[in-house]
């Protein structure tokens, strides 16, 4: 297994500020592709950051309420070997 770190999205920052408004997927939990992990609250609107790979929860370093901008680290992700060869790379 290989650690990722997830990050609010750089395109998020024409929103104004964002609070961490909901986790979806539980510190520990598995998670498929595509499923949202975090609901991110800004100025305009709430919006799901979705994952872009399977894996697993392994951290959560910003709760709920917890005021990010762009490129802020909210987790910590776990992923297989393979799936960092294949659709992260280095």
């Amino acid at each position: 297994m290989r650690e990722v770190p997830f990050f609010v999205p750089d395109e998020m920052a024409s929103y104004g500020p964002e609070l961490v408004h909901e986790w979806h997927v539980a510190t520990g939990s598995e998670f498929a592709e595509g499923i949202p992990l975090v609901t991110i609250e800004t100025e305009v609107a709430r919006i799901e950051v979705m994952s872009r790979f399977p894996g697993r929860l392994k951290e959560i370093h910003a709760g709920v309420g917890f005021s990010a901008t762009p490129g802020t680290q909210l987790a910590t992700l776990e992923v297989t070997d393979w799936v960092y060869d294949n659709q992260i790379g280095e």
